[in-house]
């Protein structure tokens, strides 16, 4: 059925044979029972990838301790895209479905987010974190045509969706350097209002913060020390931010996750 409209390139990705193919299948309008729904094939793909990371694969460690960085457990070839890719497929699906927003929900409120978070951090790009929570923030807001933000799992993701934008900004530098520090050295860091410091900041075999001002995240989204250099100045663009200083130094970070790009 198939065979004249899809092909298999050098790189083994599946491709229509040209790309307007694909705009003609999936027009809206379409009559015709080759026609695409798009949000369709972004639910059922969501939902794969949700299931994975939900799955046996990607359970935390237990009784992790912080001292000794742990090498990552063999897993499938799936794991990569499942890592990066499952909240776009949450972005292009339909808000009226509920079974996926009830698995977004049970993936956040396990500790299978935070071997996720450390899969996010081996990877080196934290905007992950960030696009990840806009987009949570923008499914919920669709939702609400459907259902009430009142509810568990509504608040749930809402908070996750503040949280992992604020997680790339203030911790980003530590995760990086770390990602095993994710499971118990940051949680107890985090506002005790914020979810993560809710769901693994008091843990056993976490350590135990006290005297933390502020009960949820505050105005400051980042904060950049420099104890042997001045800064002179400061400009930005769309996505990118540049700190200059007196010694002719000069740092470039990503505006979103305020992660250090380079040095110059």
């Amino acid at each position: 059925i198939c065979g004249h409209l899809v092909y298999v390139d050098a790189q083994s990705r599946v491709r229509m044979i040209h790309q307007t193919a694909g705009e003609f299948l999936l027009r809206p309008n379409l009559e015709s029972e080759f026609a695409l729904k798009a949000s369709w094939g972004h639910g059922r793909l969501a939902r794969v990838c949700l299931e994975y990371l939900c799955g046996d694969e990607m359970k935390a460690p237990r009784g992790r301790r912080s001292s000794i960085p742990r090498h990552l457990p063999k897993r499938s070839p799936f794991a990569g895209y499942a890592c990066s890719s499952f909240y776009e497929h949450i972005r292009g699906t339909s808000s009226s479905d509920g079974p996926i927003f009830t698995l977004l929900s049970t993936f956040l409120a396990s500790s299978n987010v935070l071997c996720w978070i450390e899969n996010v951090a081996q990877s080196g790009n934290l905007n992950h974190l960030v696009r990840t929570g806009r987009i949570l923030k923008d499914f919920l807001r669709r939702r609400t045509k459907h259902a009430s933000p009142l509810g568990n799992d509504s608040q749930n993701v809402n908070a996750w969706s503040i949280d992992l934008p604020r997680l790339a900004s203030q911790f980003g530098q530590q995760i990086s350097i770390a990602p095993w520090s994710i499971y118990n050295l940051v949680p107890p860091f985090c506002p005790p209002q914020s979810a993560l410091h809710k769901q693994f900041g008091t843990l056993s075999h976490c350590i135990a913060v006290k005297g933390l001002s502020a009960e949820s995240w505050d105005d400051r989204i980042s904060c950049h020390v420099s104890p042997d250099e001045q800064t002179s100045s400061i400009a930005c663009t769309d996505g990118f931010y540049a700190v200059g200083y007196s010694s002719g130094l000069l740092a470039l970070y990503h505006s979103s996750a305020c992660q250090l790009l380079r040095k110059m």
